[in-house]
């Protein structure tokens, strides 16, 4: 696996919710509805120093993560429920813990302020 833009971590995130299968198109729509989902994804985890990359070319290390994170937002404006939706939750909060291990020891683009007492 190489580097992946947005509209690549979309389409692995629809294919993720079962919304089309691999190989097939998804409408428009729901293209740029995923995609919006991603690029706001992708700004909380830059916020939270979990995002340490260029968002126009992810890195291999948080592809998966930042699909799941994706798609457990995605989850309710498709309709999923019960099982599935338990899964795809639990596998949101797996990603987020995977990709914060797998950044702590970057270090953050943004300046560090002191508290003073």
């Amino acid at each position: 696996m190489a580097t992946m833009t947005i509209a690549e971590i979309a389409d692995r995130t629809l294919e993720h919710l079962g919304i089309k299968a691999a190989g097939q198109n998804a409408s428009a729509e729901d293209v740029l509805r995923v995609k919006e989902i991603v690029t706001s994804v992708l700004s909380k985890l830059r916020y939270e120093n979990m995002a340490p990359f260029d968002v126009t070319a992810i890195p291999e290390y948080a592809q998966l993560a930042i699909r799941d994170i994706s798609a457990a937002e995605c989850a309710n404006l498709y309709g999923l429920s019960g099982e599935r939706l338990q899964i795809i939750m639990q596998g949101r909060e797996m990603a987020r813990l995977d990709l914060s291990r797998q950044t702590a020891a970057k270090k953050s683009a943004l300046p560090v302020r002191p508290y003073w007492f």
